[in-house]
């Protein structure tokens, strides 16, 4: 374990939340990099980015969780990269300049882990008043404390849990207690009784007929308890603290400084992005909310889940906030004349020497988006963002830039579920756009055809021309004068065949995968279900519900035969092509995770028809070595991507999201793809929920 000093400068905490299986690329990294290197490029590693990148990955969710005061000068930032193996892995940081748009740079210090794991995005860190570091975590169980050694960074334990609720924030006081502010609901709407059935289970109905949630209507508001010391067990009975029991949808955590008046400032996150601010008042009460803004307008941070920590600049509060996503930062701007604090637009924290970075849950394509002959990388991800990372490398040598933000209509480009999403009001701000880039309207310029969490298949024209980057407001497709339908959380596949059609492959309502025909840029053909070499459709969960879409298809030919196959990167959960059999929902012991089929195509360009998916797996071995045994590849639970990518050199393969953001490729010759039936899967069939 990596070992960080405290001593002397200002230290931020982020913390990363999500399930990360990352063991195999630990046990193939020196076989995988030994086979292909190029520069700082390496096949089975995290891409690289030239100069700087944003401060994200390491877990789904990354979350600012304290700050350590200084002399200012220095800034030491850390972030928890998720819970592995039961434990919060930390990176801390070094504040090392700006980059050009002013945003802060840092380099990547130290790691250190905590024996503890509880929820990621509920965990403060912070320099108490008697000169020690301390961290409060939240667990299932309750609120855990450990003094952080200055020197180790171990995290030592004390006392027994604090039973509280939904931990949020903690006030230390002049006398050495604290206020410990946590998170209480105000049910303004009960959900209807029949409503019981969970998520994913096939009985599931969310909205009524006329489109209204069924499942209940809540606010949150924030109650404060006071601990007597650090180490006392004595917690007095939680009060309201806030003006209201009506404040805000869901509270995330947040922070707090003293200013030199001795006035007390808190911010608190919500799981929507706006971020609260309270002045604490005696015995822990708050002053009526405000929302923090940027310019005027209230500040909606773009992810879910943020978490802001106050940096102290000049005495004034500059913000930083993570969330499902990367680090964003927040300049303090000025106060208004009621006292609400303004700040200026939300800037990417960078660090030098990282990884190519564009958010949680990235979907990705290789494609030449500028047409200078070099492959590109365009990313859509969780936030709702679509971007691109420019090659700057040389044919087998790729080298990649910082990605930049698609725009739309001269703004940033994003999507947002909003009310009607599958899981209701408290998920409006996942986007999970997933874009396929694409020449639809055939003028020479690539456009952009997403699906996202709402079910909708549209598609972007480019307004820029080659390789500009701003779209129109988005067409939905028709067929037969009605707007494409299908499953959540798609990116659709797209190609043009042998035969001179353009194909669209989505999963349709019955969550199995449909082909139609361009007819024209904003219509399309049924051609129905694909199907496999017994006849059967090719399905992906079948559940219908929270578990049914979320495949990211990819329609290329993977073994050179002149047919255009299938690609999928699944969650988890999905079950190709059946439910009671398919992969890698059923697979057996640890090998169910997020994954990259593959449906080679045996039928013709005409009438694709398909065999059973083989599942990706990497070689152990180098090139020519029998020895070597297969390895399952995991990236993550909630989703992959995957595109073939051709790099140029001998670098033709597949390129790979992660759940936690991380971007991969891996040479064909890597790559050992394991028949169906060769694969060991689980005796008992899943039982349908509901």
């Amino acid at each position: 374990m990596n070992l960080i000093k405290f001593t002397g400068e200002v230290v931020f905490i982020i913390n990363g939340g999500g399930m990360n299986i990352r063991f195999f690329q630990i046990f193939l990294a020196i076989a995988l990099s030994a086979e292909c290197s190029a520069g700082d490029f390496r096949c089975g590693e995290p891409i690289p980015v030239e100069k700087y990148g944003q401060i994200g990955s390491g877990g789904l969710i990354n979350n600012a969780v304290g700050t350590l005061d200084s002399d200012g000068k220095k800034l030491l930032l850390c972030y928890s990269s998720g819970c592995m193996m039961n434990k919060n892995i930390f990176h801390s940081y070094l504040e090392i300049g700006r980059a050009e748009d002013g945003a802060p740079l840092f380099k990547k210090s130290a790691r250190f882990d905590s024996p503890e794991c509880g929820f990621n995005n509920r965990t403060r860190i912070f320099k108490s008043r008697d000169g020690n570091t301390y961290a409060f975590f939240a667990t299932p169980q309750g609120l855990l404390r450990a003094k952080v050694d200055s020197i180790s960074g171990k995290f030592s334990f004390f006392g027994k849990l604090l039973k509280c609720g939904q931990f949020c924030a903690i006030v230390e006081n002049p006398d050495g207690s604290y206020y410990i502010y946590t998170s209480a609901k105000t049910v303004l709407k009960e959900p209807e009784k029949k409503e019981v059935h969970p998520w994913n289970g096939q009985r599931y109905v969310p909205f009524d007929g006329s489109l209204i949630w069924r499942k209940g209507e809540y606010r949150s508001y924030l109650q404060v308890q006071k601990l007597d010391s650090i180490d006392s067990e004595n917690l007095s009975e939680p009060k309201r603290a806030t003006t209201s029991t009506s404040e805000v949808i869901s509270y995330t955590c947040g922070d707090s400084y003293s200013d030199s008046s001795g006035t007390v400032h808190m911010f608190v996150g919500t799981r929507e992005g706006v971020i609260t601010y309270y002045n604490v008042k005696g015995g822990g009460m708050l002053s009526p909310v405000k929302l923090c803004k940027v310019g005027d307008v209230a500040l909606r941070a773009p992810w879910v889940d943020n978490s802001p920590v106050v940096m102290l600049r000049g005495g004034n509060p500059d913000l930083y906030a993570g969330g499902e996503g990367g680090i964003y930062y927040y300049g303090f701007d000025r106060w208004m004349p009621d006292g609400t604090p303004v700040f200026k637009r939300d800037l990417r924290a960078r660090e030098v020497n990282t990884r190519l970075f564009f958010g949680s849950l990235p979907v990705v394509e290789a494609v030449d988006w500028d047409g200078d002959g070099l492959t590109d990388i365009v990313i859509g991800n969780s936030q709702g963002q679509v971007g691109w990372a420019k090659n700057v490398g040389s044919p087998g040598n790729p080298k990649f830039l910082e990605p930049d933000l698609f725009l739309k209509n001269g703004e940033e480009f994003m999507e947002k579920g909003g009310y009607l999403n599958l899981q209701g009001p408290e998920e409006a701000q996942w986007g999970y756009v997933g874009p396929a880039a694409f020449d639809w309207d055939e003028d020479g310029i690539l456009d952009l055809l997403t699906g996202d969490n709402s079910s909708h298949f549209g598609v972007y024209f480019n307004l820029a021309g080659k390789g500009g980057a701003n779209f129109a407001e988005r067409k939905m497709l028709y067929c037969n004068g009605l707007e494409i339908h299908g499953t959540w959380r798609q990116r659709p596949g797209i190609a043009r065949m042998q035969n001179g059609k353009i194909a669209y492959v989505i999963l349709d309502w019955d969550d199995q995968v449909r082909l139609y025909w361009r007819m024209d840029k904003l219509n399309l053909v049924d051609a129905g279900k694909l199907r496999l070499v017994d006849g059967s459709p090719i399905t992906a969960t079948g559940t219908q519900n929270g578990e049914c879409g979320r495949i990211k298809f990819d329609l290329a030919d993977v073994d050179g035969d002149g047919k255009t196959d299938i690609l999928m990167g699944t969650i988890g959960c999905n079950s190709v092509p059946n439910l009671s059999a398919g992969i890698p929902r059923n697979l057996a012991g640890s090998m169910m995770a997020a994954s990259v089929l593959w449906l080679r195509n045996v039928g013709s360009e005409d009438n694709p028809i398909f065999e059973y998916p083989r599942l990706m797996m990497l070689k152990t071995s180098l090139e020519g070595d029998s020895c070597g045994e297969s390895v399952p590849t995991k990236f993550g639970w909630h989703s992959c991507s995957v595109s073939k990518a051709d790099f140029g050199g001998d670098l033709q393969g597949l390129l790979v999201g992660m759940e936690d953001g991380n971007i991969y490729f891996y040479k064909f010759s890597q790559i050992d793809w394991r028949d169906f039936n060769s694969l060991e899967r689980k005796k008992a069939k899943n039982k349908k929920n509901g």
